[in-house]
């Protein structure tokens, strides 16, 4: 892979966070190891300039991500 995903804390856990493309819409990505097995989580458009979610999108994105919980 030329650009793995790079290592985001957030809730101190360590996601993966995979961004834009090129060109097109792509949703901002992050990976998480879930007990041996890959959770991913997702936040998608509306893009700005084509290829990324909103600022305010991407606000709330570790918001969401440190309010998740592992049983």
């Amino acid at each position: 892979m030329i650009d793995p995903p790079q290592p985001v804390q957030a809730g101190g856990k360590t996601f993966y966070y995979y961004g834009p493309g090129g060109g097109v819409c792509y949703a901002d990505r992050y990976f998480f190891n879930l007990r041996g097995k890959t959770l991913t989580v997702d936040f998608a458009g509306p893009c700005t300039n084509d290829k990324t979610p909103t600022e305010e999108t991407k606000a709330l994105e570790p918001v969401v991500l440190a309010s998740l919980r592992v049983f």
